[in-house]
């Protein structure tokens, strides 16, 4: 260590900053080793010469370029001198009042301070980043070293500017990223040979081409190459790189197989060129790259082979082959375009591409034609229509092509002709099949969109009718506002009767199916037919004999057959024309089904085919498209749901319906219902508005989301004398009925609910108690939702929207004794308070 007797304080610490270029890692300024020297032997300086002392420090710190600094333990600036002031950007003046932190951006001042007091006496290097005046910041490397300065320990560092050097170091890092790739997307091989020492230096994809790791390979050399090399192909190598060694080629380049490790033979295009030379003109070291080029090299194989049977193929293809001049005359034809267009090779060569060509796409044909003559393009592909001998039109797809010669022009024209007329037919049926398969979805969700509504509606209407039915039910019957009530609940039944006609449409319309023979039921509605159309329209009738009946609603299907034919004679304009409805039985085959109803999926056998047809106006594509389109008309607006109601129908019979029309013809629309010989139960007689006797005192649980339901229900209920309890829904409900269940007497249970539905509701209700008496409530059609509940029995269905006497009706029903379960599964019922 020194002491401050053998080091002027001038010089116990000093900063070195070069402010010259960046020439390597060894490199320094004069002053800077001369500094270090001067350090290292200050001490014999101060003993023999003091004046030398004042003359070294005027030199280090007045004089130098570099800049000098001492640094007290505690990070303050102890001396400096200009260079290193200029160097921050600072007067000298303003060095001295700063710290190290101050201009340091690497560290926080805690780390710095740690940093310096840790400087061992035989220093450290460390690198760091300098803050300017100015907010620029420098890369420094620092030396620094502890010395001991009159009775007091500081630091003394060389600081070095990198900057440059980093620049150089990232600059190359990113040449080099960039050099990888640049391999790496041309998936080349890279080899360094050192011909004197035939020492190879490969890189991974080299290796990688003949199925190798670097570290199979081991220690390469140009042993190793020629040990892989196919032998019949090393000889003509071995020759190329002699040629490029005496300079009789400016790089090398060869093709030769290489044996894969898996054994099978790989190609390579091997390129490169000697680096470096010796005094004497021997090469002393090449590089080079590999590239597989096995594929390449099979498909010109291929090409080769493929020119090799061309005129096999020519004559024996299942495609046309032909071939002509620039002036469109034929040259050479085979067989197989005679038989597609019809024509001897006699007949065919006495005419022109053009002559049998459509006249429509002779333009577009000779553009490209003119193309190819222009030397634009070689070939061109486009589909394109011949005309057959017969007339017929040809549809096939050109593959055409030229052979040029030497000076560029055409010398003729090569050409492949494909039939697609099957493709078309088979294109034609899939746009068709989308089109039906498009409109079936549209209308599915249309269904579903009719049948939210509609389920809806009859929860608004439920409460409703229930109000007013009850209001009917307590006012006397000479009370005026009693004949006001009563018309709002005829009112109300037309709405419920318009959602009938909604969930129709959606296929889950209330239905009452029973034996019915359609003939017989178009012979009861003839005389209301007649009235129902125009005075001009001539109405034929034509039932065939002995028809099957059908299984279905009676109801349903009048309104069906009467919205047809008032459609048909509307589609007489007020002109004399004809409607001819006619019925008769068809075996319908699965596929003719599908192509007429694709996602009805239905069953193949016997139908009965209503058929009603008119000489009308007809109907555009358009308007058939989205005749089933809810509210969708060609007359005037507000007609209802229209067809698409008679569609709803005609899916809920489990059948299928069909239009054909032509503008300015007619219309000619078919129903498909399924033959049935099913007996359907009786319908019940609808109960009247007034409530029956119902037991007093019975215990109701009433599950439904919507809070007018609830309600009504719970006036209802406790109208006609019983007890309720009310859940919102399925998980609520359980929950009451499992503290309650030996009080309860019946449930009524809504179908859509959230969180637990009326399905998930029923199962569980019956795992506690299978014998409890459920009635489903619903908007949906009784059948429909009986399918949904299969495996857990349902006791009683009440259709919504409901009025007081027909839930007192259900509910008496239910409550009969043996309505549920087995009484043996049930509970007793207790006393209520």
């Amino acid at each position: 260590m020194y002491s401050s007797q053998t080091l002027p304080a001038a010089c116990a610490y000093a900063v070195v900053y070069d402010t010259g270029s960046y020439n390597g890692p060894n490199h320094s300024s004069e002053s800077h080793l001369y500094l270090q020297h001067a350090v290292r032997k200050n001490h014999l300086m101060i003993d023999h010469d003091v004046t030398h002392k004042g003359s070294l420090h005027s030199v280090l710190f007045e004089h130098s370029k570099d800049g000098i600094l001492v640094l007290s333990l505690g990070g303050q600036v102890c001396e400096t001198n200009a260079a290193f002031a200029q160097h921050l950007g600072y007067s000298v003046k303003e060095c001295l009042r700063l710290n190290m932190w101050d201009w340091d951006a690497q560290w926080n001042q805690s780390e710095l301070l740690e940093l310096l007091r840790a400087t061992p006496e035989s220093g450290r290097t460390f690198e760091t980043v300098h803050r300017r005046s100015d907010g620029s910041l420098r890369d420094v490397e620092v030396t620094a070293n502890l010395i001991e300065l009159d009775g007091q320990r500081q630091v003394i560092c060389v600081h070095r500017d990198i900057t440059a050097r980093k620049a150089a170091v990232r600059a190359l890092r990113e040449s080099e990223s960039r050099l990888e790739s640049a391999l790496a997307g041309t998936r080349a091989g890279l080899w360094d040979w050192n011909i004197q020492t035939g020492s190879l230096v490969l890189n991974e994809r080299w290796a990688e081409i003949v199925g190798y790791t670097l570290s199979e390979l081991g220690a390469p050399s140009i042993e190793t190459w020629k040990r892989l090399c196919h032998a019949r192909d090393l000889e003509n190598a071995m020759a190329q790189l002699d040629r490029h060694f005496r300079g009789g080629s400016r790089y090398y380049e060869c093709e030769f197989r290489m044996r894969h490790k898996a054994g099978h033979w790989v190609w390579v295009q091997d390129r490169g060129q000697v680096t470096e030379w010796s005094a004497t003109g021997d090469p002393l070291r090449m590089i080079g790259t590999h590239l597989d080029v096995t594929e390449r090299v099979n498909a010109e194989a291929q090409i080769r082979e493929s020119e090799a049977h061309f005129r096999s193929y020519f004559e024996m293809g299942l495609i046309g082959m032909a071939s002509s001049t620039p002036g469109k005359r034929w040259i050479q034809f085979n067989e197989c375009l005679c038989a597609m267009l019809g024509y001897t090779r006699e007949e065919l060569h006495a005419l022109s591409w053009d002559a049998l060509s459509h006249p429509d796409d002779l333009k577009l044909e000779e553009a490209y034609f003119n193309l190819v003559l222009q030397g634009v393009t070689d070939s061109y592909t486009l589909e394109k229509r011949f005309l057959r001998k017969d007339g017929a039109i040809l549809h096939t797809l050109l593959s055409a092509g030229c052979i040029r010669n030497e000076d560029a022009s055409v010398n003729r024209f090569v050409a492949m002709i494909q039939d697609l007329s099957e493709r078309k037919q088979a294109e034609s049926l899939r746009l068709d099949m989308e089109r039906r398969i498009h409109q079936a979805q549209k209308l599915e969700s249309l269904g579903v969109l009719a049948g939210g509504i509609a389920h809806d509606f009859n929860n608004i209407l439920t409460a409703i009718m229930g109000h007013v039915s009850m209001a009917v039910d307590v006012l006397p019957p000479d009370a005026a506002i009693r004949l006001n009530l009563e018309e709002s609940l005829k009112a109300s039944r037309k709405a419920a009767d318009l959602c009938q006609q909604m969930l129709a449409y959606a296929g889950r319309g209330r239905t009452h199916y029973e034996r019915l023979p359609l003939g017989g039921l178009l012979q009861d509605m003839l005389a209301l037919l007649r009235l129902s159309i125009s005075k001009k329209a001539e109405l034929n009738i034509s039932l065939a004999e002995e028809l099957p009946p059908i299984l279905g609603d009676a109801t349903q299907l009048r309104q069906v057959i009467m919205n047809l034919l008032i459609n048909a004679s509307e589609a007489l304009q007020e002109k004399n024309g004809q409607i001819t409805v006619s019925v008769q039985e068809e075996l319908c085959a699965r596929d003719f089904l599908a192509h007429i109803a694709p996602q009805e999926f239905l069953q193949e056998g016997p139908y009965l085919h209503l058929c009603i047809a008119d000489t009308g106006c007809g109907m555009s594509e358009e308007s058939r498209q989205r005749i089933f389109d809810p509210f969708y008309t060609t007359k005037f607006t507000g007609r209802g749901l229209g067809m698409s109601a008679v569609q709803g129908i005609v899916r809920g019979h489990r059948g299928a319906i069909h239009i054909e029309s032509t503008p300015g013809r007619g219309t000619s629309i078919s129903i498909f219902l399924p033959a049935s010989t099913a007996e359907a139960a009786p319908e019940a007689a609808p109960p009247g508005l007034e409530p029956a006797a119902v037991a007093p005192g019975a215990c109701i649980l009433l599950v439904d989301d919507e809070e007018s339901i609830r309600n009504l229900g719970a006036t209802l209920l406790q109208h006609m004398g019983m007890n309720v309890l009310l859940a919102a829904d399925g998980i609520e409900a359980l929950g009451i009925f499992k503290k309650h269940r030996r009080q309860i007497d019946a449930i009524i249970l809504d179908l859509t609910m959230p969180k637990m539905d009326g399905v998930e509701t029923l199962r569980a209700l019956r795992e506690i108690d299978g014998a409890v008496p459920v009635l489903l409530s619903s908007g949906y059609n009784e059948e429909e939702t009986n399918a949904l509940f299969e495996g857990a029995s349902v006791t009683g269905f009440l259709q919504k929207p409901y009025t007081c006497g027909e839930l007192s009706a259900h509910l008496r029903k239910v409550l009969e004794p043996g309505a549920g379960a087995p009484a043996q599964n049930r509970f007793p019922v207790t006393s209520r308070s």
